[in-house]
């Protein structure tokens, strides 16, 4: 491998290096750990609207990060929101759903009347 060469201060690096030991600059992305990554994943199953912010920081490689596994944690970040956010109206419809019929039974049992002859 070839060895780094620092932008700010043009010092010679080892090729490995994240950060440069003469100024202190940043001069690669260190990879992403495996806890950041669960992190997201979990921001994203549990609060969706979170899990999508983090998608698009990986995703687009924002705020330098520019790491090619961040990519893939942006891209699975904004999956697993859009599968759970599906799932959530899924689930509210149904139980609107359900909160019909059981409100429907119960009209028509008390006065034989419904909420769809309500126009309801």
């Amino acid at each position: 491998m070839e060895p780094l060469i620092c932008p700010y201060c043009h010092t010679t690096l080892p090729y490995n290096s994240y950060f440069c030991f003469n100024c202190g600059k940043k001069v690669h992305e260190p990879p992403i750990s495996v806890w950041t990554e669960l992190k997201i994943y979990v921001y994203s199953i549990l609060l969706p609207p979170i899990g999508l912010w983090y998608g698009y920081r990986y995703l687009t490689g924002k705020d330098s990060i520019k790491d090619p596994a961040g990519k893939r944690v942006g891209l699975v970040a904004i999956i697993l929101t859009v599968v759970v956010c599906i799932a959530l109206v899924w689930q509210v419809l149904l139980i609107v759903k359900m909160f019909t019929e059981a409100l429907n039974t119960a009209m028509g049992q008390m006065n034989g009347g419904s909420l769809d002859s309500l126009g309801l």
